[in-house]
């Protein structure tokens, strides 16, 4: 019972963080500057589907990252 409390509760937490950002954040920064680490945010998008999405974004130049997306902002 408890975990899925904290589930929502750290669901509840990246859509604030993402709602300040543009709605987007970088899996590596949640990880270095907020304390999620990749596995947690998989099994939070996995109870969320529809509010949040991974998706790889290519830059013109550099790596592809993995992005937290909040859905609202997709459309």
């Amino acid at each position: 019972l408890a975990r899925p409390k904290l589930i929502l509760y750290e669901s509840d937490r990246l859509c604030g963080l993402l709602s300040r950002q543009d709605n987007r954040m970088t899996l590596r920064n949640l990880r270095d500057r907020h304390g999620f680490d990749q596995k947690q945010v998989e099994v939070i998008v996995a109870a969320f589907p529809q509010r949040l999405a991974i998706r790889v974004e290519r830059p013109p130049v550099g790596r592809p990252s993995p992005v937290l997306i909040l859905i609202d902002s997709i459309e």
